[in-house]
């Protein structure tokens, strides 16, 4: 067995994957039904667990996920909905639980980011709890506030986020998405 590959490819067998995940050196990208400022995901379900209003896509391998590999989250639709002060059901770890169920959780966790359509965050809020990075341009602290179950934490001037330079609008455009899906989940 020689050393994991460092090129970006689009196959990668069985023997890198377990190579990627032991080395704890795999970056996830999940999106959440719910998501709270500790950095929890419910995928499962809505509403009481005895009796849930929703029944979602379930855990699928979310916890592993969030303890094994760098994770990241996409929502496509920031809301109260979504980003809730208490996910009702827990399907991906946050910082908080991972510390509490010891090293074997805590040791590969790192909850990177969560992208919006309103803006970037991260963990780096008092006790590990999500933090406002930069709001997307034209999006107002105050937006972003009412769109969000739980206070907003900013930590100090957030500026906002870059825009995608011609070339990278470039190979989005031509080289990873030319038919334009992204514009079904996010309007232009």
């Amino acid at each position: 067995m020689g050393e994991p590959s460092t090129q970006a490819s689009g196959y990668l067998p069985y023997r890198e994957l377990f190579e990627l995940i032991a080395a704890g050196r795999r970056h996830v990208v999940m999106g959440a039904a719910q998501l709270d400022r500790q950095g929890n995901q419910n995928l499962s379900a809505i509403g009481a667990h005895e009796r849930p209003h929703r029944q979602l896509l379930g855990a699928r391998a979310a916890a592993t996920n969030t303890v094994n590999h760098a994770t990241s989250y996409w929502i496509a639709k920031h809301n109260r909905r979504t980003l809730v002060e208490h996910v009702d059901f827990v399907t991906g770890v946050g910082p908080a639980r991972a510390k509490a169920a010891g090293l074997s959780a805590s040791r590969f966790h790192r909850l990177h980011r969560v992208v919006t359509n309103l803006g970037v965050f991260d963990f780096s809020g008092p006790d590990d709890n999500m933090a406002l990075i930069t709001p997307h341009p034209g999006v107002s602290l105050a937006e972003m506030q009412d769109a969000t179950g739980f206070p907003v934490h900013v930590s100090g001037p957030t500026g906002t986020t870059r825009l995608p330079d011609e070339q990278e609008l470039r190979l989005i455009r031509a080289v990873l998405d030319p038919s334009a899906r992204r514009e079904e989940e996010v309007s232009p």
